[in-house]
């Protein structure tokens, strides 16, 4: 039978350690392992342990191989644990379908709150235009300071899905760069121009705000429109209209 000695430098060379490597495992000097190697010395009981876990060899069996490995190291399954290993594998498919579902309806939620913020995001586009610009002089009788005079038309269009509700408008009229009247209409006032509440791109007809100026007092006039979408966001359009100077022929 083999002394410790030899079966601890077999079984080191076994596992491909080197007796400084071994030694660092065990936390010993590298010459402690020659020396239990060649006999001199012996390890004590607890560090033969250790060495057998490391080595994987039972020193304190005559340095056989722990029963770790391969069928017969491994007890036999009674005919009652059977059925239970097998409602085991069914309770872990149970398990994943059920937690697939909860991952597909997570998924789903997801995707329903990702669009209905992409909704929330959109806002109306609201485009205001001159129906003319410039805006040709006529001459009326009605036009009391000259007889002359401007008639001018607003277009006001909603582009999007995205009701809008117009809130208030300001006509600003200037001679110049300079503001010398101005008209400021409540939403109440600007129904009047709406064919429903709240502009839609799907309106028969777009907003017209139609008005009129005297000549010589005024250079151009511009539209402020301010309201609210349906997402509410607060928006403003504005456009601006020249008033032509070239009188009309007589």
């Amino acid at each position: 039978m083999a002394t410790l000695a030899e079966q601890l430098s077999a079984a080191r060379k076994a596992a491909g350690m080197t007796q400084e490597e071994l030694s660092a495992a065990v936390h010993v000097a590298r010459n402690t392992i020659s020396s239990w190697e060649h006999g001199r010395t012996q390890p004590d009981l607890e560090t033969l342990r250790l060495l057998g876990q490391i080595l994987h060899t039972d020193f304190l069996n005559g340095g056989t191989a722990p029963e770790t490995a391969g069928d017969a190291a491994l007890p036999k399954k009674t005919a009652e644990e059977e059925p239970q290993s097998a409602l085991s594998g069914r309770s872990k498919k149970h398990l994943i379908v059920i937690c697939t579902a909860v991952l597909a309806v997570i998924a789903a939620a997801v995707c329903l709150l990702v669009i209905h913020s992409r909704n929330l995001s959109s806002t109306a586009k609201i485009s205001v235009s001159p129906l003319k610009n410039p805006a040709p002089m006529i001459a009326d009788a009605d036009y009391a300071e000259s007889g002359l005079g401007w008639e001018f038309t607003f277009v006001i269009t909603n582009e999007s899905d995205v009701p809008f509700r117009p809130e208030k408008a300001s006509v600003l009229f200037y001679k110049g760069e300079s503001i010398v009247d101005r008209i400021e209409l409540d939403y109440d006032s600007l129904r009047k121009y709406m064919e429903n509440d709240k502009l839609t791109n799907s309106d028969l007809t777009p907003m017209h705000i139609s008005w009129g100026a005297n000549y010589p007092r005024f250079t151009s006039v511009e539209l402020i429109m301010s309201g609210t979408d349906d997402h509410g966001h607060d928006l403003q359009a504005r456009t601006t209209i020249e008033l032509s100077q070239e009188k009309p022929q007589q």
